[in-house]
């Protein structure tokens, strides 16, 4: 079966062998946006493609060193550069902006809450510069007590008492920490 033929059918002036076409194929998936590259290249052609300055340089020589039966893989060639801007600088840097979010929030939590006066043991192990504070009651509502929750019928009991966490004291604290 001639996949030549068949193809050249479907294709705009342009592109005359299925070779060309697949190597094209190839070096739009090495590249960004194969599909619409590859679908421009169906409707318009390879020639106008050309033309219009659409294929990359980088594409053209990509395809013209596969036509030339040199085998172009992608883990040989050097690495896209990345769409996305670099990553976070090291925490160590002295870059204001990266190291300015972590600064606020410590020490916006630490101005609005009060420490209670009687620490845990286990807080001294841990870094006594910034310590962890308590989640305010007032702000965290209804769900945040859930450990003794009462029943209609419980009442005020002794038991149901000192199963309740400490004021100011959640019961899921120790979980987290």
């Amino acid at each position: 079966m001639p996949r030549a033929k068949s193809v050249q059918i479907y294709l705009k002036p342009g592109l005359e062998e299925d070779d060309r076409l697949l190597a094209f194929w190839r070096a739009c998936q090495r590249n960004s946006r194969p599909q619409e590259v590859f679908r421009r290249l169906l409707n318009v052609g390879f020639a106008e493609l050309i033309d219009r300055g659409e294929i990359s340089p980088k594409m053209l020589s990509e395809i013209q060193a596969e036509l030339q039966g040199h085998v172009v893989d992608p883990l040989d060639q050097p690495a896209r550069p990345a769409r996305r801007p670099a990553a976070a600088p090291e925490p160590d840097s002295k870059d204001p902006i990266a190291s300015g979010p972590e600064e606020e929030t410590t020490e916006d939590v630490a101005d609005d809450q009060v420490l209670p006066e009687e620490a845990d043991p286990t807080d001294d192990a841990k870094d006594p510069e910034n310590p962890a504070p308590d989640p305010d009651p007032d702000e965290e509502g209804a769900a945040s007590n859930t450990g003794g929750a009462r029943t209609p019928d419980s009442g005020n009991e002794p038991s149901d008492i000192a199963q309740r966490p400490a004021p100011g004291r959640h019961a899921f604290i120790g979980d987290i920490m």
